[in-house]
């Protein structure tokens, strides 16, 4: 298992899709009411026209790394769901090297290009996600539709308002992906921060 510090802030440009929307006890007990939280979606293949990452974030490491998938809707019922895909998890470290919850990453391959994909995260043991949906990137487009933004971090005087009214409007241009310029948050080692930055990454699409 390994460690993703919250000390890798935004100068690096990732690549966020919209997620479409159709952390004490032991170990066993904290997974049982642990839905993934903050779900969203990435890159990180060369391969963007048939995989996905799926990203989202929990309270235990027993939480599970599943993601269930299909090309139709199945209203976020796990076991009606076609496809399924394994991942891992690793340590957020926060403040004064104490670990503030876990990440967990799955990779779908093999998916096809420009084709709508229905998904659920997380485990039977944790508790599972609400169906989210994505579309794959076609192969050689004739054009992308992107929009770029940048600095999500609190201090503007109508924080968080005033950034969830722009993600909304980028988002009513319907955009493929979106790519996030920095930084995120305002202390890369706040792990309250993190969440509220990835449960504002859903914002633009309810």
């Amino acid at each position: 298992m390994r460690n993703y510090s919250t000390k890798n802030r935004g100068i690096l440009i990732t690549f966020t899709l919209l997620v479409s929307i159709t952390f004490l006890l032991s170990p066993a007990s904290m997974a049982a009411n642990d839905a993934p939280k903050g779900v969203h979606l990435n890159w990180s293949l060369d391969e963007v026209h048939s995989t996905m990452n799926v990203t989202w974030g929990t309270n235990s490491a027993g939480s599970g790394n599943i993601v269930y998938y299909d090309d139709e809707s199945r209203d976020g019922n796990p076991g009606e769901y076609e496809f399924k895909a394994e991942g891992h998890h690793e340590k957020i470290i926060g403040e004064e090297g104490k670990t503030v919850g876990y990440a967990h990453h799955v990779t779908l391959k093999g998916l096809s290009s420009g084709k709508t994909y229905y998904f659920v995260s997380g485990s039977k043991e944790g508790g599972f996600s609400e169906e989210f949906k994505f579309k794959t990137l076609p192969k050689n487009p004739k054009e992308l539709h992107f929009a770029a933004y940048g600095d999500t971090r609190p201090g503007a005087i109508d924080f968080p308002k005033g950034r969830n009214a722009v993600a909304r409007e980028m988002a009513s241009h319907d955009p493929q992906f979106m790519i996030h310029s920095g930084d995120y948050i305002e202390d890369p080692f706040n792990g309250e921060q993190w969440k509220e930055y990835f449960s504002h990454v859903r914002i633009p699409v309810r």
